[in-house]
């Protein structure tokens, strides 16, 4: 079968980084949406594939290490 690390401060922090991280790009979205111009909508892909990003490496964190 396949082992996982089980859970721990690291699992738990990095698990939490990233929903805070998406927290902050959504809010920030469904706050500002119905204004935002191409431009400002363009920046908020961006940030939310940083946040995508971060949940990669936070799901890696919590489950591999």
């Amino acid at each position: 079968g396949m082992w996982l690390a089980g859970p721990t401060r690291l699992s738990a922090f990095s698990l939490t980084v990233a929903a805070a991280g998406w927290a902050v790009v959504l809010g920030f979205w469904l706050l500002r949406y119905r204004r935002m111009s191409g431009e400002e909508q363009k920046h908020g892909m961006y940030r939310a594939l940083l946040a995508w990003g971060i949940t990669d490496l936070a799901v890696v964190a919590a489950f591999a290490i």
